[in-house]
């Protein structure tokens, strides 16, 4: 093992919260914490063992058994963590974890399926690492749970596996808001705070780096015209702040200065995100007229809830990276009714006026011939319970009917 190796493995063990008891047999092993508190809500938590992976907790009891035997690698602590929880189904949220493609060769009897989280992109992302790694032999799961059969298809050019497009898992789960407040437009944050030191790339895939005020200068250019654009139609500018990462800790005023110098204007409401809440930011989007985004999941996540929904995925123009493109790896065009791809005022400023002008059938006609194919809208996980009844996974009362 190289010197590096052993320091980070020091390093992780340190940070890590210790657990001394032994892990519990269960049906169900959830590979990352992440997800957790979403999946139980159909899933009884007393079948469920829950592996990190991240270092938030390591388990001293399995470590020991690995140090034990001599095998004490990342890939040794997981067989060990499964010979002793003898699941029948691991699940998944984190689909960018290459580890978890991998369990299907040493586990053929495990049933895995990983939950699309997130909307990933190439440049610094999943298939970033797949297309520069197109031989990927032994990568497999039996099930992927994807947004849209457009992300379905594309991991299946690198992973063996059925893909069962659901939408996104969360979405699925948080009913509509039905008050809508008229001639509202919210704006969904992207907000990360820049690296400490300002030299550090903000997004790197080992080759190419993307600097910080790179990646975020489009914000001050969308932001300037949609200013502009609500006052001269008499429209209240809110901005959805965006959660911060889980265990990142955040101060709220960050976020809105960030904001705050880019609009330059005082008429306009930062809504700050309430910590812990998984479903807040549904609220405030459900409770909007309309709603803008430029490359955001929670923005398709709007297109899927019915929302009058405008995407400004000008981004990848920005960072030559297309698959920042509005709806990818679905391969449409440049500019369409309520998108555009292009950082050019004529394009914001026709996409603008089709939102606030389109009657509710044009709406939904043009949504249902794109929006699909990239997120599908499956209120309660409709699907994903009859996979689960289908494995004879143990589900929560309310949620224990035969397979529809």
């Amino acid at each position: 093992m190289k010197f590096r190796s052993v320091l980070k493995s020091i390093a992780y063990f340190w940070r890590a919260k210790k657990v001394w008891s032994k892990p519990k047999k269960a049906k169900i092993l959830m590979y990352d914490r992440t997800g957790s508190n979403v999946l139980f809500e159909y899933i009884d938590q007393k079948n469920v063992e829950i592996m990190d992976i991240r270092g938030e907790y390591i388990n001293l009891y399995v470590l020991l058994k690995c140090s034990l035997s001599l095998k004490i690698s990342v890939e040794d602590y997981v067989a060990e963590y499964i010979s002793i929880v003898k699941p029948s189904v691991a699940i998944t949220f984190i689909n960018n974890v290459r580890g978890f493609y991998k369990l299907k060769v040493s586990h053929p009897q495990l049933v895995t399926i990983f939950v699309q989280n997130g909307w990933n992109t190439e440049f610094g992302d999943i298939f970033g690492y797949f297309k520069k790694n197109p031989v990927n032999e032994g990568y497999e799961v039996d099930y992927m749970l994807t947004f849209g059969s457009a992300h379905g298809n594309k991991y299946q050019q690198y992973i063996k596996g059925e893909s069962i497009p659901i939408g996104s898992f969360k979405n699925n789960v948080h009913e509509h808001r039905k008050n809508i407040e008229s001639g509202t437009l919210v704006y969904i944050s992207q907000f990360r705070p820049q690296p400490t030191n300002r030299n550090d790339a903000y997004i790197s895939d080992g080759f190419k780096s993307i600097y910080y005020d790179h990646f975020y200068e489009v914000e001050r250019q969308l932001l300037t015209f949609i200013t502009n654009y609500c006052e001269r139609k008499n429209l209240k500018l809110r901005v959805c702040g965006q959660q911060p990462r889980p265990g990142i800790r955040q101060d709220p005023s960050e976020q809105y200065d960030f904001f705050d110098s880019r609009i330059n204007n005082s008429n306009w409401e930062f809504i700050p995100p309430v910590p812990g809440s998984l479903y807040g930011s549904y609220d405030v989007i459900d409770s909007a007229e309309y709603v803008v985004f430029i490359d955001s999941a929670l923005g398709y996540e709007s297109l899927a809830r019915g929302k009058k929904t405008g995407a400004f995925t000008i981004r990848g123009e920005t960072l030559s990276d297309s698959s920042r493109d509005f709806g990818w790896p679905a391969e449409l065009a440049d500019n369409g009714p309520f998108w555009t791809n292009h950082a050019d005022e004529r394009e914001f400023e026709r996409v603008m006026d089709y939102l606030t002008s389109v009657s509710e059938e044009n709406w939904e006609n043009d949504r249902f011939r794109y929006v699909p194919d990239l997120i599908k809208y499956d209120s309660g996980n409709t699907q994903f319970l009859n996979l689960m009844r289908k494995l004879e996974v143990p589900l929560n009362p309310g949620y224990q009917t035969k397979v529809q």
